[in-house]
This record gives C-alpha cells, sequence and structure tokens, in this order.
C-alpha cells in the first residue's frame, strides 16, 4: 500500500483544520462589533510587534483562554502548521551574519537566532488569536462584527466565500495530487514530487475559474445583489 507524499498530508491536515474551525463555540452576542475589532487590533499588535515577550504573552494568554473557555483543539492546527512554516522560513536567519564591514558571513549566531525565534513567534500568536477569536464569536458572528465596524459589504462576502471555498479547494487539490500519485510506479523522490505538483496547479487554476464562473452565474439567476 502507497504512502502518502508529505504535500498531500499536508494539504489533508490543513483541509481538516479549516473545516473544523467551523464547528465553533459561537458566543452570542448582540454587539460582536466590539469582540471583533479588539481580535483585529491584537492580531496586528502581535505581528508587527519586536521582540519575543508581547508573542509569547499572547500565545500564553490564548492558551489560557481555550481552557477557560473550554474550545475545541482544532485552533491549535493552524497554529502549529504557521509555526512550522514560519520557522522553516526564518531559519536561515541564525546562520547569517553581517559583519562590520558590510559582509555576510555564514556563522550561527544568537542575534539570529533569536531574531528567528521572535518572527517565528509572532507569527504563531498572531494566528492563535485570531483562529480563537473565530471560534468564540463563530464564522457568522466574526462577519456581522466586520459588518458593525463599517467594513464594506463586498469586502464581507468576500470574506465569507473564502472561507467557505478554501476547504473544498483544499480537498480538490488534495484529490487531485492522491490521483497523480496514484499513477506513479514506485517511490517518488523529491525531483518528481514537485513535477507532479506543478502540474495540479494549472488544473486548479483551471477548476478554480470554472467554479467562479459558476458562481457568479448562480449569484445572476437568483437576482441577487451580485457585488
Amino acid at each position: 500500500m502507497r504512502t502518502r507524499s508529505l504535500a498531500a498530508r499536508f494539504l489533508e491536515a490543513l483541509a481538516e483544520a479549516l473545516e473544523a474551525l467551523e464547528h465553533d463555540v459561537g458566543l452570542s452576542l448582540r454587539r460582536p462589533a466590539l469582540p471583533t475589532a479588539l481580535s483585529l487590533a491584537l492580531t496586528f499588535l502581535v505581528a508587527f510587534s519586536s521582540g519575543i515577550l508581547i508573542p509569547a504573552a499572547a500565545f500564553i494568554s490564548c492558551l489560557l483562554a481555550s481552557l477557560a473557555f473550554k474550545l475545541p483543539r482544532s485552533w491549535i492546527k493552524p497554529v502549529l502548521a504557521v509555526a512550522l512554516w514560519a520557522g522553516f522560513v526564518s531559519a536561515p536567519l541564525a546562520f547569517i551574519e553581517l559583519t562590520s564591514s558590510g559582509a555576510f558571513r555564514l556563522e550561527l549566531n544568537a542575534k539570529g537566532a533569536y531574531e528567528a525565534l521572535s518572527l517565528t513567534l509572532r507569527a504563531a500568536a498572531s494566528t492563535s488569536i485570531f483562529t480563537a477569536s473565530i471560534q468564540l464569536l463563530g464564522w457568522r458572528g466574526w462577519l456581522q462584527g466586520l459588518e458593525g465596524l463599517r467594513i464594506p459589504k463586498l469586502l464581507v462576502r468576500l470574506t465569507m466565500l473564502s472561507l467557505f471555498y478554501i476547504p473544498l479547494f483544499l480537498r480538490e487539490a488534495l484529490r487531485m495530487l492522491l490521483a497523480r500519485e496514484a499513477r506513479m510506479l514506485g517511490r517518488v523522490g523529491a525531483k518528481q514530487s514537485w513535477r507532479l505538483m506543478a502540474t495540479v496547479v494549472g488544473d486548479l487554476l483551471l477548476r478554480g475559474h470554472d467554479r467562479a464562473w459558476r458562481l457568479e452565474r448562480a449569484f445572476m439567476a437568483r437576482s441577487l445583489h451580485y457585488p
């Protein structure tokens, strides 16, 4: 029996995490605009902060809040995915040092490691705030909060469509990738895996365009206000 590739397992885990966020706690609030504004402000504050103190405090606060409100553990998966990706991207900072002459030198240094850790923590903490707030308010409450903040209705509708179609998009990409992997004989190397994923991108663009066209026609057929 063939084992799934790393890309297929990643897409499946990401789709499951996004689908799990739909099963939220959904606190019923009459005015969700204030909690939505607070969550957005905290997310931006943590994302553009410096150092590790503010992101670490925000991440610990989210953990305590999840325990207090008994949130489902599904919000941890997106945070771990973002943390792993940010850690992978920022890892070279720990091995790049700027000399006094302005040249770069490849050597492990504490300052670069601190910057890499800070970047990873900022990404993970801001993601944890965002996902935890969505589970507390619910998708519908969060979108109502955006409307209460006088966000243009076009952006709110586009956000709603994105939240609905991103998991479908990931599932479709996973099915196409698994279908191509099933036709491969033997073990799939890194080079063949990249070529395999490159063929999926073109089909995804075509199917995405077709789905968007059908959605537009569905809006127009039902006489809704198309944005």
